[in-house]
């Protein structure tokens, strides 16, 4: 049998109160001392140290005071004083109320305009990933892939979409290395991009006689991208306060991103997954794959726009 509160022992209790915007034990008591029959106020559930942290929680507790007071007859709005600073707390959450449905249309009209420009963005997403693939099919060199993905950013992920790259990072003399760029992700934080050519091999030599997902050794290529991007992800975080100092972007946790080679067959496909699935904070894909996203999201945008 669960114990009475304490105050229950000497008080009759008239009423219990829920205080609106406050915690769910937080009530106003309305209490009858049983020896001397006086009547009262108490605020059951809270501490020393209450601390009011917003307008809502304020008025929550005024005018749970407020009403409590009425009910024990007390002649609240004779107070003057007391009578302004409630009617200025009603005309604040009421200010407080319009403005924030006023945001709420704003970001519903945003969503309007940004689904009506991405719908007719199709077409050109969908000829410059035409224009992609034929690039990529003419063996480029990697400062061609490089520029032309400075300037189609999209193809590389939807979080880069409004993104703008930062590039020339050897002009911060980090011991001689040097970054493709860095991209800001939707979510502020920053990835380091690695270009390398269409024609890379992802892997050589004969299939391993162990039975493994890969099936075959990574390539020369595929290792030193990989041990690259390592070293550019320690560099950049170790380097954190200097980027922050001269090229005025925060680098935290940063992820790497390599684009190399071709995964034409699903065997290739598999193996890449494979060993990618070995390695933290690095994403390694294909141009293949890359095709395979950029199509994704026009297919995404297709589907949102109907």
């Amino acid at each position: 049998m669960a114990s009475r509160p304490k105050y229950e022992l000497y008080n009759e209790v008239i009423n219990r109160i829920d205080i609106v915007g406050g915690r769910r034990w937080r009530k106003l008591l309305i209490l009858k001392d049983k020896k001397t029959g006086s009547r009262y106020l108490r605020l059951y559930g809270f501490g020393q140290n209450y601390k009011i942290y917003d307008l809502d929680s304020l008025a929550g507790v005024i005018g749970v005071l407020k009403v409590g007071a009425e009910q024990l007859g007390w002649n609240v709005i004779g107070d003057a004083a007391l009578r302004e600073k409630l009617s200025q707390i009603d005309a604040l959450k009421q200010d407080k109320e319009k403005y924030k449905q006023r945001i709420n249309e704003l970001y519903n009209e945003l969503l309007l305009v940004k689904s009506e420009r991405l719908k007719e963005s199709i077409p050109k997403y969908e000829g410059e990933l035409d224009a992609f693939k034929t690039l990529v099919d003419s063996s480029p060199s990697e400062d061609d892939v490089q520029q032309w993905l400075k300037e189609h950013l999209w193809v590389l992920g939807a979080e880069y979409l409004d993104s703008q790259p930062i590039e020339n990072i050897s002009q911060f003399t980090f011991e001689n290395s040097r970054f493709d760029f860095f991209l800001e992700r939707f979510d502020t934080f920053f990835d380091i991009i690695e270009l390398k050519k269409p024609t890379a091999r992802l892997f050589t030599g004969a299939a391993d006689t162990e039975d493994v997902s890969r099936g075959k050794p990574i390539s020369k290529d595929l290792a030193a991208s990989i041990s690259q991007m390592i070293h550019y992800l320690e560099l950049a975080t170790h380097k954190r306060k200097k980027l922050r100092e001269i090229a005025k972007i925060d680098i935290y946790k940063p992820r790497g991103l390599i684009v190399i080679g071709r995964t034409k067959d699903k065997a290739e496909l598999k193996r890449l997954r494979s060993v990618v699935s070995y390695v933290v904070n690095i994403e390694v894909v294909s141009y293949d794959m890359l095709f395979r996203k950029a199509e994704l999201f026009i297919k995404h945008l297709k589907n949102r726009t109907q």
